[in-house]
């Protein structure tokens, strides 16, 4: 056997062994950027009240270190929940997987909790797609070595790609597949969905200190960032896509760097399938370059759907509901899975294209305001009181204001966007 099949089917063995059975929860992970709140500019790492030392002082709530280079903090823990932090210093909530969103929320609101105990009262951590006050050269690296060595390995690789480390701020939401061929339902269906979701998930109303003109900016960042690792995995609509292809796409990636015995090793511009051989391949292995990728729809132990900005509350969970509504149900997971299978991955990067201009496009068989319509009232059917609620709230917003970037380009001065954006918000509530 060949050493590109061996690693393939270390791969493929990977996510064989990921099956989750009967579960069916939710994982949510959020970006928050950290602002002074009369200037909404960005505060450094190091700084006084920075994240190192807010970091630093929730040790004394009972988180405990989860990564750290020297003397810097980089990741905390506490009851399942991490707080870490990204290149641009955004902070990133990861919260555990429950099947019930509010389950989620309260997890969200502990967190939260334990930061607004340390922060500096001049201090907010927000929720938006893109910094709303700091321009990307005034924006400071992370003091990580690997986001030196992706920094320095995106130049020339994107017009964006810094702009996506430093200033974009995002939400992933992770489902379950219970078999390879509900990976292949689930997988092939959330390709299909990503226009749709990035439509109804655009928190982007300012990009580098300007109104930006147009929508969806987080489409546009992709677009332009090393696109070999960026937005559609090739082939996802084109064909029956499995396990096998999406090994496949994995081998054939450059992942950055890679780590061996505890060091880092810049990689430069390798493939996968050229830096290990079968016998230094193992599961730490595997899962490190899967998450050296970045398509919108990405396949770790897990399937992470990856096109929604960072956004106020409740709307983070209406993208729960929504997900939930759609994946968990056999109905609606079948009906759109049919629907996807009349398109290919030519009309997801069309659909995209055309939404960066008109929010209520027609394409081919598709009105925009009919489908998102549709998509909604299908998941709320599916879904207890609870929380159909946030689909209620998703479409409070729609029919007022088409998005979120909508209503915040309308928002007259700082101290306004604040109070919409602030995470503060949720414990009002």
């Amino acid at each position: 056997m060949d050493k590109r099949k061996i690693l393939k089917n270390k791969i493929k063995s990977y996510f064989s062994k990921c099956i989750h059975d009967d579960n069916e929860l939710l994982g949510l992970e959020i970006e928050h950027f950290l602002v002074d709140k009369k200037t909404l500019k960005s505060i450094s790492y190091s700084k006084e009240g920075g994240q190192r030392d807010i970091l630093i002082r929730m040790l004394e709530l009972g988180w405990e270190v989860l990564s750290r280079e020297g003397d810097n903090i980089l990741g905390i823990k506490k009851e399942g929940s991490t707080i870490t932090l990204e290149p641009g210093g955004q902070f990133e909530f990861s919260i555990k997987a429950y099947e019930n969103i509010e389950d989620i929320k309260k997890d969200y609101i502990k967190i939260l909790e334990d930061v607004y105990k340390v922060i500096d009262e001049d201090k907010d951590l927000i929720l938006i797609g893109y910094h709303p006050n700091t321009k990307i050269d005034e924006l400071e690296l992370l003091p990580k070595e690997r986001y030196d060595m992706m920094y320095s390995y995106f130049t020339g690789k994107g017009e964006f790609c810094h702009n996506m480390m430093k200033g974009t701020a995002s939400l992933h939401v992770a489902i379950d597949y219970k078999d390879e061929e509900d990976f292949i339902k689930k997988f092939r269906t959330a390709n299909f969905l990503t226009p749709f979701i990035s439509r109804l998930f655009d928190s982007t109303p300012v990009f580098e200190k300007e109104i930006y003109p147009q929508n969806n900016l987080r489409i546009k960042i992709w677009q332009n960032t090393d696109i070999k690792r960026s937005k559609s995995v090739p082939g996802s609509l084109d064909k029956k896509f499995d396990f096998d292809d999406y090994a496949e796409y994995i081998l054939d990636s450059e992942p950055i760097f890679i780590i061996n015995d505890g060091m880092t090793f810049c990689t430069k511009r390798k493939k996968v399938v050229d830096i290990y051989n079968e016998n230094n391949f193992d599961r730490d292995d595997v899962s490190h370059i899967l998450g050296m990728v970045f398509p919108d729809i990405r396949l770790k132990n897990y399937i992470e759907i990856r096109v929604a900005d960072s956004i106020k509350y409740p709307y983070y969970l209406s993208l729960l509901a929504l997900l939930k509504g759609i994946f968990y149900s056999k109905v609606n997971l079948e009906k759109y899975y049919n629907m996807s299978l009349k398109y290919r991955d030519d009309d997801v990067k069309n659909l995209n294209n055309l939404l960066l201009e008109d929010l209520h496009l027609n394409y081919k068989n598709i009105n925009m305001d009919k489908f998102i319509k549709e998509l909604i009232n299908d998941a709320k059917i599916q879904l207890d009181e609870s929380e159909r609620k946030y689909l209620e709230d998703l479409e409070e917003l729609i029919d007022k204001y088409d998005s979120m970037a909508n209503k915040l380009k309308k928002t007259c001065d700082k101290e306004e966007l604040l109070d919409e954006i602030s995470a503060k918000n949720i414990l009002k509530d």
